[in-house]
């Protein structure tokens, strides 16, 4: 790709993250300046990303983009759970559309990265050349990223982040941050945990994907509600980590399979496809592996 005219930091996400201000300290802050400051910073970062993202050099810019985008919806979520703000609906939804259009190409990503890994195996590097995947992978990266592009310079996308922007700057985030209390989250986030329970406790060696994945929704969930008052409840996050790196073992390895038999397995010459089935066979022992890791859970409460 041409580079002539594009600003540095634009490539190299480590080189732009020197250059921006660091998340405001949660320390002597009231709940509620700690929820809009965060906010306000997450929007600033959301637009400062873009730009990264559309360059489309560097995958960081792209991940950090879609964490913020989360992490604002899930405060903003959890400020609708705990207090009914209805005010807050029509910028929650266009927060979750930005971060589904923007899924696709993270998955893509993801799998390239875990393909570089596999790479340093003799006998998968051998796999991953003889089945083509990671030049058909490449190439589907390359195409969803000037979809995305075209999504981020349109109207609806434009429209959605200015609806945001003004509920984090207008007041309607302010007036629901001043009422919220830490019974209200206390009380979520205990019913939180019940429904991540449930979920848990009703997984057996037979049960789908989605059951999975919707552990791991319910387990962020929690996890960001934690998050609007971490001085309090830090010690909670802490716990939750090994617990999301199991889930999340395991829905990159679901996506993987998904996107060889979806994507590269239509692409591929007969004589391609029986190392292609060898790698589809590595990843579903990794998949297998990694829902015995999450069975092993136990109760959050």
């Amino acid at each position: 790709m041409e580079m002539t005219g594009t600003f540095p930091e634009l490539l190299d996400y480590e080189r732009f993250a020197r250059q921006i201000p660091s998340a405001p300290g949660s320390k002597g802050r009231s709940l509620r300046r700690r929820i809009v400051q965060s906010l306000e910073h997450q929007m600033y970062l959301i637009q400062a990303l873009e730009p990264g993202v559309h360059e489309g050099q560097d995958p960081e810019f792209l991940h950090q983009f879609r964490v913020n985008l989360r992490r604002s919806r899930a405060i903003a979520e959890a400020l609708q759970r705990a207090l009914g703000a209805q005010s807050l609906r029509k910028g929650i939804k266009g927060l979750k559309r930005q971060a589904r259009e923007t899924s696709h190409l993270r998955d893509l990503d993801v799998f390239l990265e875990t393909l570089a890994v596999w790479r340093e195996d003799s006998r998968m590097r051998a796999t991953i050349t003889a089945s083509g995947t990671e030049s058909i992978i490449r190439a589907s990266q390359r195409a969803e990223h000037q979809r995305l592009r075209k999504i981020l310079e349109g109207a609806r996308y434009h429209k959605g982040i200015d609806r945001w922007r003004s509920l984090v700057r207008d007041g309607a985030i302010e007036d629901a941050a001043r009422r919220l209390k830490r019974k209200h989250i206390t009380k979520a986030l205990e019913e939180q945990i019940v429904v991540h329970d449930r979920l848990l406790g009703a997984l057996t060696e037979e049960s789908p994907d989605d059951d999975i994945h919707r552990v791991r929704k319910s387990l962020k969930r929690i996890r960001y509600l934690i998050e609007l008052d971490p001085e309090h409840l830090a010690g909670g996050i802490r716990k939750l980590k090994s617990r999301q790196k199991r889930l999340g073992q395991f829905q990159d390895r679901h996506v993987q399979v998904t996107l060889l038999e979806d994507i590269v397995a239509p692409e591929l010459e007969a004589r391609q496809l029986s190392a292609l089935d060898d790698l589809i066979a590595e990843v579903r022992s990794e998949k297998l592996a990694a829902r015995e890791s999450v069975l092993a859970l136990k109760p959050l409460g």
